[in-house]
């Protein structure tokens, strides 16, 4: 009976500490994710601003997609790296009949874009 107790307190210790580890490893990825989510959203912005100071949406496609290294040298944004990690990438610019739509696509080594294309 007493060593039922002991296995039944080390494996509850056990199950315990895998999930505080796993809780960790989530809360800190998940702010990493935030991270690099934040930055594209910081390139949209920019790419906001830098199509409407210089009218460049295509009249013919009405497509147009800004390299986020021009957002920096036109000093739209200030540096293209998120938690150490260099980023390259750019910004897509649909024109609709009702809208312009805007869509960050990065690569910073660590992280991609779903649907990032070179």
């Amino acid at each position: 009976m007493e060593r039922m107790k002991s296995m039944t307190i080390i494996w509850g210790m056990m199950i315990v500490s895998i999930v505080g580890v796993l809780t960790f490893i989530g809360f800190t990825y998940n702010k990493k994710l935030k991270d690099y989510q934040a930055f594209e959203n910081k390139l949209v912005k920019a790419c906001e601003k830098y199509v409407d100071d210089n009218k460049l949406i295509n009249e013919e496609t009405k497509k147009l997609k800004v390299n986020i290294k021009d957002l920096k040298t036109d000093e739209y944004i200030e540096k293209l790296e998120v938690n150490d990690n260099n980023c390259v990438g750019y910004v897509t610019v649909i024109e609709t009949k009702s809208n312009i739509e805007y869509e960050a696509f990065i690569d910073c080594g660590k992280y991609k874009t779903e649907g990032y294309k070179k």
